[in-house]
């Protein structure tokens, strides 16, 4: 009987030191990396709205906890969406809610966001296809709003001037050698202008860059594209054009997964 009790005796002292440990643990590290809250401004359904600026930068997919007024427990999690140009307003979605909440008749108070949640996010989901094109290397990143790895993008812009022979033959020819080298897995492509909001492509690429002529496609037709006042723009433009302005004019190419049979939702 007494060796049962010292047993559990033991049992339960090393399941206080367990759970002191791990207490401690939290609470280390809740104070090397203090998270930043914030009020939530406006609320519609699972979307809300998180005013800035913030103390730290904070991109498209950065998670945080939701909280509600008065209570200390977070209610759920959510993820950025979207950011305005000025960095000053957040678009953001619930992600999973605590059971027993009712998310329609809940009215969020404020969130939280990590310290250094940035850093974690960028190196965790940064991925990256290196090619090598008519002795060129490419490097494409993948669009970090596609976690199956759905799209790429061409990390630098390619100088049309680069092309040979210098004209749509020409870059036909490298996005056959492009979908070549990664075995059909992928269709290359240039920018379609449907797809720029979409894919968050006008918060990578600087449109209103006065000193480049970007090339992409409107409805299948070769078009240049361009920023006029925060509004973007295109132009149809002919083959002929592309040898005329060739010392500024760039394009970016965009790799999108291909699926065998279905296609995946």
């Amino acid at each position: 009987m007494k060796s049962t009790l010292k047993k559990f005796n033991r049992f339960s002292i090393f399941c206080f030191c367990a759970c002191f440990a791990v207490w401690c643990i939290l609470h280390l590290y809740l104070y090397l990396f203090p998270a930043e809250t914030v009020e939530i401004a406006q609320q519609r359904a699972n979307y809300f709205i998180i005013k800035g600026p913030l103390a730290v930068k904070t991109t498209i997919g950065a998670r945080g906890t939701i909280y509600v007024e008065n209570q200390e427990e977070s209610i759920g999690t959510f993820k950025v969406i979207d950011v305005d140009a000025a960095g000053n307003e957040y678009l953001c979605v619930v992600d999973s809610i605590r059971p027993g909440v009712n998310i329609d008749s809940t009215r969020f108070h404020r969130a939280a966001f990590e310290t250094n949640q940035k850093t974690q996010h960028n190196k965790k989901r940064e991925i990256y296809l290196n090619l090598t094109v008519n002795h060129k290397r490419l490097r494409f990143k993948r669009l970090i709003d596609y976690d199956d790895g759905k799209y790429y993008l061409s990390e630098k812009a390619i100088p049309i001037k680069t092309i040979e022979p210098m004209n749509t033959t020409g870059i036909k020819n490298l996005l056959y050698k492009i979908e070549t080298d990664v075995q059909q897995q992928f269709s290359a492509n240039l920018i379609n202008f449907a797809q720029i909001q979409p894919l968050g492509l006008a918060k990578i690429i600087d449109f209103a860059d006065k000193n480049k002529i970007f090339l992409g496609t409107v409805e299948g037709n070769l078009s240049m594209i361009y920023d006029e006042n925060g509004v973007l723009q295109s132009t149809r433009i002919s083959s002929d054009t592309l040898k005329k302005f060739k010392d500024d004019m760039v394009f970016h190419v965009v790799l999108e997964k291909r699926y065998k049979g279905k296609k995946e939702k």
